[in-house]
């Protein structure tokens, strides 16, 4: 029988002080011992007297406990009634850790939207960042979102770009990838003959190539109606979530082609479109405390002008106890298979997580893997307390604390999400834009073993490719102020271990992960005195580029122009300079396409790697710094870096962990030539990759000098073949035709073998570079840097001595690092 004699029309005052809810709620687990963490109650008691901001960013670190914090602030949210309350994570695997934390603090959460305690405002929605942000979305005008929580928002911030990029796969959209390519050949044939030849022939090694902006801005209908043919094709399915953003706006598109995949991406993502989330009355975005917001402000169009100020804790000692030493760059002789063994010793008995960026790098570690993690399999990570295991390209979002990680160990550089970003890596190189979210992502991986103040961790990082990266772009002023802090303390510890045995670098980990009081001591005291800041921080160049793009879109070119001609004038980087006129042809081709290639013209003389303008480029236009050698490296020193020959070496030793005589590694072996021959001082280009015809590399040894280098370092046969020589003999001729035959040329191959086959017909002043001369012109150079590191005073004389001595010179770098060729007996 129905007491009607309960009912009411009063509703009871509902607590809405987060601090004062998880003192109320009833059946919160043990763990927390009745209390929150220090660091907690501070971000949550300034996030209730800013709740009333549309938007505010919390930053805190990793494994303070943000899963608690942003469960107490949504079901604030609804016990003020302020509408429905949406938590939004990476991926499904962390809307398991959700739930767990939801569990254990006795707060009610579903995971589908029709639930009829979401839809009365009486539970938490957790969901995926893939199901808020889809071109098919659930959530839209109907389904609003008045509340909503991002979480680890620069790793969903990853994912969000992703599903804004159209992705046509070769083998399952065959017949698209088709239509577009052809759609496309003929100009990218021009770009790179040879290259385009390859993706068409689906070679594994080829680049990618990106459509030029004015082919894309001329066919883009086409484009639209090849697409849409296929709208009601379920195998096509997939690319409708990402089109259905980009439909009106693909003519702004970038398209970039690889053999197996087109990609179509923005210059900025459309967020508007995803109208719950733009229009939600209370948006919060959480992260660990990384420095660069810019990303953050541009992928969701947040107004930098209404966020007062960064919720964070005032000191940095929530952190765990973590020491971070880099083996490679204490002791250059430390190679990848010395660290690896040692740490498969040291697996026996205690626990070591590898995190790799990619399926190949994970190969390398198969011999003494215990277990390999990838997205499949991801669940049974915490299953183990010992043993060597691999996790595969995820910096983000796993919680491995105490005995689950004693050793967390970062090999090598995370890839790039997108063709584009390869593109744009390539335009950048050497350039701390191009770097930034890689360092972010290290730093991310940092943090998988420690999940709070009472967890150590041992970091290891791992790869010569991460030298230049962790240097020379001065990752510690992009690292969090904990992870500087800490990060800091242990390069003081490595200075006092250099060129120490791999076995004493290893053993100082004992400090940290047995709880040295000393160690302790010394690491809390310079956490505490750090006061963490509550500013925003970005570059303001980002945020203009970003409105550019906004303000192109809807169609204001002009304005766009001027916007990006601004930073043009203010850059003095003549790589970063030829990006930014990249652009500005790009949105100039909307007003003016004649001007729009003159600009592009000129942009190519600052950057060569940039695509060619439609009447080409002539090499021969292209300015040749004639400074000698000892000055150039003299300036490269001040200027780049900073006058320690320290960072110069570490240079040298990134571009050599390059150069490898294997099977697809050509390209990075071309770039390690060319950043190697600049180093020394010399000008160099890589006219193949520049302009789509010569040879891979030049070095311009002075006015009238060249070495004509082909890299064949991926050729396994023990002579030069016949198509290699005639390679070499079409470079020749074409550096004689540009350059003019009364200078002096060295054609140059690169191979595992210094004999030509006896079908080839070398000229007689071919030389060979062979992999015993790249190891001894590694050595000399590593022994040119280290004759000066010691030095007090370093000037050009000191330099050109050096290089003599060491026969670095371009007089004697051909006679020391070049080797004559043999010819294969009939």
């Amino acid at each position: 029988m129905i007491d009607l004699s309960k009912l009411t029309t009063e509703r009871k005052s509902d607590i809405i002080n987060p601090l004062a809810i998880f003192s109320s709620l009833p059946n919160k687990s043990e763990k927390y011992n009745g209390y929150l963490r220090n660091v907690q109650g501070e971000v949550l008691n300034q996030w209730f007297e800013l709740r009333n901001n549309k938007d505010n960013i919390i930053k805190m670190n990793t494994g303070s406990g943000k899963t608690t914090v942003a469960l107490l602030i949504l079901q604030s949210c609804l016990n003020e009634q302020k509408g429905n309350a949406v938590y939004v994570v990476r991926d499904n695997f962390l809307i398991q850790q959700v739930k767990y934390e939801a569990k254990d603090l006795g707060i009610k959460i579903v995971e589908n939207e029709q639930d009829i305690d979401f839809l009365k405002n009486k539970a938490i929605l957790v969901i995926s960042i893939q199901k808020l942000i889809n071109g098919r979305t659930v959530f839209d005008e109907r389904n609003h979102i008045d509340n909503i929580i991002i979480d680890d928002v620069h790793a969903c911030l990853d994912t969000a770009e992703q599903q804004f990029i159209i992705k046509i796969m070769r083998d399952k959209h065959s017949q698209l990838y088709d239509d577009i390519f052809n759609l496309f050949k003929r100009e990218l044939q021009r770009q790179n003959h040879i290259n385009a030849i390859n993706i068409e022939d689906k070679i594994m090694e080829s680049n990618p190539m990106l459509v030029p902006f004015w082919e894309v801005k001329s066919k883009y209908k086409k484009i639209l109606e090849f697409i849409n043919k296929y709208q009601y094709n379920e195998i096509y399915n997939d690319i409708f979530f990402p089109f259905s953003f980009l439909n009106d706006i693909i003519q702004y598109c970038n398209i970039s082609i690889a053999y197996n995949v087109i990609e179509i991406s923005p210059d900025c993502l459309p967020i508007y479109k995803v109208s719950a989330f733009n229009d939600a009355k209370r948006r919060i975005f959480i992260s660990a405390t990384l420095k660069d917001d810019g990303k953050l402000i541009n992928s969701f169009n947040l107004d930098k002008n209404n966020i007062e100020k960064i919720i964070t804790p005032s000191q940095a000692l929530d952190i765990g106890n973590r020491m971070i030493l880099f083996p490679q760059a204490i002791n250059p002789h430390i190679t990848d298979d010395d660290l690896k063994q040692y740490l498969k010793k040291i697996s026996l008995d205690k626990r070591i997580v590898v995190i790799v960026p990619s399926n190949r790098r994970a190969e390398y570690w198969k011999d003494v893997a215990d277990h390999i993690f990838n997205k499949e399999n991801i669940k049974d990570i915490k299953n183990y307390t010992i043993g060597l295991d691999i996790l595969v390209n995820r910096y983000d979002g796993i919680d491995l604390k105490g005995k689950l990680c004693s050793y967390l160990v970062i090999d090598g550089l995370p890839n790039a999400k997108s063709l584009f970003e390869q593109i744009t890596e390539s335009l950048l190189c050497d350039t701390s834009k191009s770097n930034i979210d890689k360092i972010q992502k290290i730093e991310q991986g940092m943090g998988r073993g420690i999940r709070s103040n009472q967890d150590d961790c041992a970091v290891v990082i791992m790869g010569k490719q991460l030298l230049n990266i962790i240097y020379n772009d001065n990752a510690l002023e992009s690292f969090s102020f904990s992870t500087s802090i800490q990060y800091s303390l242990s390069e003081q510890i490595a200075d006092q271990l250099k060129n120490k045995p791999l076995e004493s670098i290893m053993n100082t980990f004992d400090l940290c992960l047995n709880k040295d009081s000393a160690w302790i001591t010394v690491m809390n005291k310079a956490l505490s005195d750090v006061t963490i800041s509550n500013s925003l921080n970005y570059k303001e160049e980002d945020l203009e580029l970003n409105k550019a793009f906004n303000i192109a879109l809807k169609g204001n070119y002009q304005e766009c122009f001027n916007i990006i001609q601004k930073l043009v004038n203010n850059e003095n980087t003549e790589q970063k300079k030829g990006y930014l006129m990249f652009y500005l042809a790009k949105y100039k081709c909307f007003i003016d396409e004649v001007e729009s290639q003159k600009i592009l013209l000129s942009a190519k003389q600052y950057n060569r790697n940039l695509i060619l303008p439609l009447n080409g480029f002539d090499v021969k236009q292209r300015k040749l710094n004639k400074t000698i050698q000892s000055s150039k490296i003299m300036r490269l020193y001040r200027e780049k870096y900073k006058e320690d020959m320290q960072l110069y070496l570490y240079a040298f030793e990134t571009h050599f962990s390059n150069l490898i005589f294997s099977e697809n590694t050509y390209k990075d072996f071309e770039k390690a030539i060319n950043d190697v021959g600049e180093l020394l001082g010399f000008e160099v280009s890589m006219p193949d990759s520049e302009f789509g015809e010569g040879p891979d590399n030049i070095w311009y040894l002075n006015d009238t000098s060249y070495m004509i280098i082909e890299c064949k370092n991926e050729s396994q046969t023990e002579t030069i073949s016949k198509e290699y020589c005639g390679q070499l003999c079409m470079s020749d001729n074409w550096a004689k035709e540009k350059y003019g035959n009364d200078n002096t040329f060295y054609p140059i191959i690169v191979h595992k073998s210094n004999t030509f086959s006896r079908l080839a017909s070398p000229n007689d002043n071919f030389r060979i570079i062979t992999e015993e001369n790249i190891n001894k012109l590694s050595e000399n150079i590593r022994l040119f840097c280290n004759s000066m590191i010691s030095t007090s005073s370093i000037n050009e004389q000191l330099i050109n001595e050096c290089l003599v001595k060491y026969r670095l010179d371009y007089k004697n770098i051909i006679d020391n690092y070049t080797s004559q060729f043999i010819k294969e007996k009939n």
